[in-house]
C-alpha cells in the first residue's frame, strides 16, 4: 500500500514538474525553426545596427513615461518602431546580461556570472554568437563600444570581423602589451584613458559616435551587422553641463569654471560609499566602512534629485548622440532600409529599494529596460504590453534576416516578429527568468503572469509581487499567497531542472574560465566594480 502511495506521489510529482517545465519553455523553439513552414521569404535585410546602452532603466525615457527630460532623438525613432512596454533583463549588470543577447541563452547556460569578476567562463565553440550567426549569412560585423567587461572578453569578442572596443590596451599574461588599432589613428586614440568613462579626456560618447559615423561612411554600401555600445550613463556621472541645463529637476548649476568640481564631489562620494557598500556586502568590510555607509547613504539620499538628475543629463548627451548617428545613415541614404534595434544591458536604482547603482537585485528598476524594434521600410510603429526578454532579441534579428541557426542546437526563444505579423496568434505568456547578481547572496527571479518571485541566498529568501498592482515591488505576497508560492515553487524547480540538463549539453568538457590579469583589473576598478 505504502508502495502504491508512492508511486502515485511520484507520478503526481513528476507530472507537476513537466507542467511547470513547459512553462518555462513556453517561449522556446529548436534553432531550424526560427521561419515556420509555409511562411513567404522575407525580404533581404542589409543593415543591422544593434544599440546597447549601459544601465539605461526604461523608465529614464520620455517613451517610457518620464517627464523630467526630453530625448527628441530617441522619442522620434521610438515613433517609428516597435516599442515593447514591458521588456525584461536576464541580469542586473553587464557581463551576463550581455552575453545573453549575443547568444539568446540565460546566464544559467552560457555561464558568464563569476562573482570574481576578473574571472570568466569562455563559451566553447559549439555556440554561437549572434555576429558569429551574421558572419556566417555574409554579414560585415563590427563592434565598437566602452566597457572593460566588454573589451576584454573573448565572448563577446566573438564572431565580429572588427572589434573596437574601449579601453584599448591588454596586457597578456606573458606580461607582453597587445594594443587594439583604433579606427582613426589621427589623436593617438590607441593610448586612451585608463580611468573613468572618458577617452583622452573627451566623452566617450562623443569618441565612440565619431568612430561610429566613420564606420558606417565606409561600409554603407556592405551588408553589415553593427554593435554599438555606450557605457553612458553609467558611473561615474559625468554630463556635459549644457546636457544638466535640459534637466529640469536641476536647478542652481554651477558655472563652467567650477563644474568639474562640483561633478568630483558626487563622483567622490559615490565612489568612496559603494567602495564600504560592496566590502560590506563580500563580508570583508570594517566598523569604519558600516560608519562611512552610514553616513554617505544619508547625504547621497538627501540628493537623490541631484544624482538622478546628472544620470538622466547623460541619457540626454547619448539621444544627442544617437541623434547624430541617425543623421549620418539619412545622409547616407540607409537610414529607411536599415533594421535598429535600442535596448539596455540592465538598469540602476536611486535608492528605490535602500541601495544606489546595480548588480545588487532583482527589482524592476534593475531589470526593466527599454526594447525598440525599427524596422526597415515603412513605419509600422506599435506598443506591445506583453513581457518580452532581451534573450528573444538574438532569434528577431535572426528570423527578420531569414538566418537559419545551426541545427541540432540548443533551444532559442522565439522571435518577436509575430507581434507585428501576426496579431492574432495565441496569446503571448512566457515564463522570464533573470539570473545573477553582482553582489550579496546568489539568487534568481521569475516573472509569470503578472507575479514576480524572487528567491536569494542559500536559506531561500523568499519575495512575490504583484507586478499590475505593486509595480514598485514594496508589498511582499509571501505569506498571503500559498498558492502562488507553490507555482513559483515549481516554475523555479523546472527552470533548475531544464538548466542542469542543457548545461550538460553545452559544457561538454566543464566550464572553462579565462582570469583577466591586472591592467584588465585596473580598468575594472576605474568604474568602481573592484576596491
Amino acid at each position: 500500500m505504502r508502495n502504491a502511495v508512492f508511486t502515485r506521489c511520484a507520478i503526481l510529482a513528476g507530472f507537476i514538474l513537466v507542467v511547470a517545465l513547459a512553462a518555462i519553455l513556453v517561449c522556446f523553439r529548436k534553432r531550424t525553426e526560427v521561419r515556420t513552414a509555409g511562411n513567404p521569404p522575407r525580404p533581404e535585410i542589409k543593415h543591422v545596427i544593434l544599440l546597447t546602452i549601459d544601465t539605461l532603466r526604461a523608465d529614464a525615457l520620455p517613451a517610457y513615461g518620464n517627464t523630467r527630460i526630453e530625448t527628441p532623438h530617441l522619442s522620434d525613432l521610438c515613433k517609428r518602431s516597435i516599442l515593447f512596454e514591458r521588456a525584461l533583463s536576464t541580469s542586473p549588470w553587464t557581463r551576463p546580461s550581455i552575453l545573453s543577447i549575443l547568444t539568446g541563452l540565460p546566464p544559467s547556460i552560457h555561464a558568464a556570472t563569476s562573482k570574481a569578476i576578473e574571472i570568466e567562463a569562455v563559451l566553447p565553440d559549439s555556440i554561437p554568437t549572434l555576429a558569429t550567426l551574421m558572419d556566417r549569412a555574409g554579414y560585415r560585423t563590427a563592434g565598437i563600444g566602452y566597457n572593460p567587461f566588454l573589451s576584454y572578453s573573448p565572448n563577446t569578442k566573438r564572431g565580429f570581423q572588427e572589434y573596437y572596443f574601449y579601453p584599448l590596451k591588454i596586457v597578456e599574461s606573458d606580461g607582453t602589451e597587445t594594443t587594439i588599432e583604433p579606427f582613426e589613428p589621427e589623436g593617438n586614440l590607441e593610448d586612451a584613458r585608463e580611468a573613468g568613462t572618458a577617452i583622452n579626456d573627451r566623452s566617450a560618447t562623443t569618441v565612440l559616435t565619431e568612430l561610429t559615423m566613420n564606420w558606417l561612411s565606409r561600409h554603407a554600401k556592405e551588408k553589415f551587422f553593427l554593435w554599438l555600445h555606450y557605457l553612458d550613463p553609467h558611473v561615474p556621472y559625468t554630463p556635459p553641463r549644457e546636457c544638466l541645463t535640459r534637466v529640469t529637476s536641476i536647478q542652481d548649476i554651477p558655472e563652467k569654471g567650477i563644474y568639474k568640481t562640483w561633478l568630483a564631489r558626487f563622483t567622490n562620494a559615490i565612489s568612496t560609499y559603494l567602495g564600504a557598500e560592496r566590502r560590506l556586502l563580500h563580508d570583508i568590510g570594517t566598523t569604519r566602512d558600516m560608519r562611512t555607509r552610514r553616513i554617505l547613504h544619508n547625504a547621497l539620499l538627501s540628493d537623490r534629485h541631484i544624482l538622478q538628475g546628472l544620470y538622466e543629463a547623460e541619457v540626454i548627451h547619448i539621444d544627442d548622440a544617437i541623434g547624430e548617428i541617425v543623421a549620418r545613415l539619412k545622409a547616407l541614404n540607409i537610414f529607411d532600409e536599415t533594421l535598429i534595434i535600442v535596448t539596455s544591458d540592465h538598469g540602476e536604482e536611486f535608492f528605490d529599494h535602500g541601495k544606489l547603482e546595480h548588480g545588487h537585485s532583482f527589482y524592476q528598476e534593475l531589470l526593466h529596460v527599454p526594447l525598440v524594434l525599427k524596422l526597415p521600410g515603412a513605419s509600422q510603429p506599435r506598443k506591445v504590453k506583453d513581457r518580452v526578454s532581451t534573450l528573444n532579441i538574438l532569434p528577431t534579428i535572426l528570423d527578420l534576416c531569414s538566418i537559419t541557426p545551426d541545427p541540432g542546437g540548443i533551444p532559442l526563444p522565439s522571435s518577436l516578429a509575430r507581434f507585428w505579423e501576426d496579431p492574432s496568434s495565441p496569446a503571448w505568456s512566457p515564463v522570464l527568468v533573470a539570473e545573477s547578481v553582482l553582489y550579496g547572496e546568489p539568487g534568481l527571479a521569475i516573472v509569470f503572469d503578472d507575479m514576480k518571485y524572487i528567491r536569494r541566498g542559500k536559506a531561500g529568501g523568499e519575495a512575490l509581487f504583484h507586478l499590475a498592482t505593486d509595480p514598485a515591488e514594496k508589498t511582499s505576497l509571501v505569506e498571503r499567497e500559498p498558492a502562488r508560492m507553490k507555482q513559483a515553487r515549481r516554475i523555479l524547480d523546472a527552470h533548475d531542472a531544464w538548466s542542469r540538463s542543457v548545461r550538460k549539453r553545452v559544457w561538454t568538457d566543464g566550464i572553462q574560465t579565462a582570469r583577466h590579469d591586472k591592467k584588465i583589473r585596473n580598468h575594472l576598478r576605474s568604474l568602481g566594480y573592484l576596491k
